[in-house]
């Protein structure tokens, strides 16, 4: 597995590991609709959440260029899709979790991305 993936996977983990410890109940992750994933898909009070999850050796100044257009449009087309083949009508919402790997920091966007946005 290249260093990245081990990385990316190193912080999959850490974040799933902070949902849990901060209340949400992380009912997917790594799930795959066609050439699309979304990473981590969680509950709490009622809500469905679903987090990208960004893990970075070098320190992030610009949050926004971790999610590009055509990104955020996929996600929130597959969560949309993840509502529809769970049965779920929901509120969902969609959140950003980028981690300081060098600093083992976890920085919490909820609302990251914003359907009237794409």
């Amino acid at each position: 597995m290249a260093k990245h993936n081990i990385l990316g996977k190193v912080g999959e983990e850490f974040a799933a590991q902070w949902l849990e410890s901060n209340g949400y109940q992380v009912v997917d992750r790594n799930w795959r609709c066609g050439r699309n994933e979304l990473d981590m898909v969680a509950l709490k009070d009622g809500l469905v959440i679903v987090f990208e999850v960004k893990t970075r050796s070098v320190e992030v100044d610009d949050i926004a260029l971790l999610l590009p257009l055509k990104k955020r449009k996929a996600i929130l087309s597959s969560g949309a899709k993840w509502l529809a083949m769970h049965g779920m009508k929901c509120e969902i919402r969609f959140d950003l979790l980028v981690i300081d790997a060098v600093n083992s920091k976890l920085t919490h966007y909820p609302e990251a991305i914003m359907v009237y946005d794409v």
